[in-house]
């Protein structure tokens, strides 16, 4: 798998790369036409991330694309580790066997599949968790920075920028106000600069919909579900999915006010599992995020049906394939990261004070 991925496949990296090619060369890389064209047929996804984007995948058009291709799976391995420590030393846990499977195998091999298919994933994942452990440290420029860089992508992480006035209230008003402006004033330079690429951009997204094993998602999930039910061509799941999204957003941030003047932690470990459910579009790789979350559980002494029930879910890995299934069967596998996910915001969200305090934001 890892020889395949240093060598051949991260089909996304290869979107980047020939759509910062296209751009290089004055084309519309939101134009499936002008990568095909510069790819020779060989990319057939859209590039969906924002004009500026492009900057950060220009200087590997320098790179023939099996230098590129090798030289971001290096990257991508050093993010995967550096993103590791961050997280285990933010949460005390020594490395070992244990993390080491609970990092390979969580949520159905998530690090594996996005090693293999070369998103950019990891990298906006290791921002995210940077973002966090330097707000608990007090840092503050460094959360802001590091959370406007994450969100230039998908652009959804911008969510956590709220994480300042949940966690220290109306003095962290100003701290969110200052991420959420930076944010949106470089969001309206694409659209200023760019107007023609930006409105491709909102053309391929409004094609995308993915579902099962390759985006366990809520919305997902509950699309199939409906569909499975009910057919096709009704409202029903995204009714649903707003109404389970809301539910979520509400029980978080009441947990979060409860916890915030001791135990930071496990308030940032609820957050980060409530954003994985409220996303429309969580990728099987996405699920990186959530790993910090899920080695706290089970590296916690105590609740051990629940740290059991959490671990067969989400240490398994999907056996539909092997076992043929189709059906409700099939979707419960499909949706088995998803599942465990659910069962991780349950327990963090009954999860008792560690008691563990914070600094207090200075700006």
């Amino acid at each position: 798998m890892f020889r395949n991925a240093a060598t051949g496949a991260q089909w996304d990296l290869k979107v980047y790369y020939y759509a910062a090619l296209a751009f290089g060369q004055g084309l519309n890389p939101y134009s499936m036409e002008a990568l095909k064209a510069v790819s020779e047929g060989a990319v057939t996804l859209p590039y969906t991330y924002p004009p500026l984007t492009l900057i950060f995948f220009v200087p590997l058009t320098f790179l023939s694309l099996k230098t590129a291709l090798k030289l971001w799976f290096v990257l991508k391995v050093c993010a995967a580790f550096l993103t590791a420590h961050l997280w285990m030393k933010w949460l005390d846990i020594r490395f070992g066997l244990p993390v080491v499977c609970t990092i390979l195998f969580g949520f159905n091999l998530a690090i594996l599949h996005d090693l293999v298919s070369g998103n950019i994933s990891l990298f906006e994942q290791l921002t995210i968790i940077f973002a966090l452990t330097s707000l608990i440290r007090g840092k503050v420029f460094l959360f802001g920075a590091a959370l406007v860089l994450s969100a230039q992508f998908r652009l959804l992480p911008i969510a956590f920028s709220g994480l300042p006035l949940l966690f220290y209230g109306w003095k962290g008003m100003r701290t969110s106000a200052i991420i959420v402006l930076a944010w949106g004033s470089l969001l309206l330079v694409n659209f200023l600069a760019f107007p023609d690429m930006s409105a491709g951009l909102i053309a391929s997204l409004s094609t995308l919909d993915e579902r099962g094993e390759i985006n366990p998602s809520t919305l997902s999930f509950l699309r199939d579900l409906v569909e499975l039910g009910l057919g096709k061509g009704t409202y029903i799941a995204e009714i649903l999915y707003l109404a389970l999204t809301a539910i979520v957003g509400v029980l978080a941030i009441q947990k979060t006010a409860l916890l915030r003047r001791m135990d930071i932690t496990t308030a940032s470990l609820l957050l980060i599992t409530a954003y994985g459910l409220a996303m429309p579009r969580f990728k099987d790789y996405t699920f990186v995020l959530v790993l910090p979350a899920l080695a706290a559980v089970l590296f916690t002494p105590g609740r051990l049906v629940w740290r059991i029930s959490i671990g067969v879910i989400a240490l398994l890995p999907n056996l539909a394939v092997l076992l043929s299934l189709k059906g409700p069967a099939r979707l419960a596998f499909d949706y088995q990261p998803w599942f465990a996910m659910i069962l991780l915001f349950a327990f963090l969200m009954t999860q008792k004070s560690a008691g563990q305090k914070h600094n207090v934001i200075r700006l």
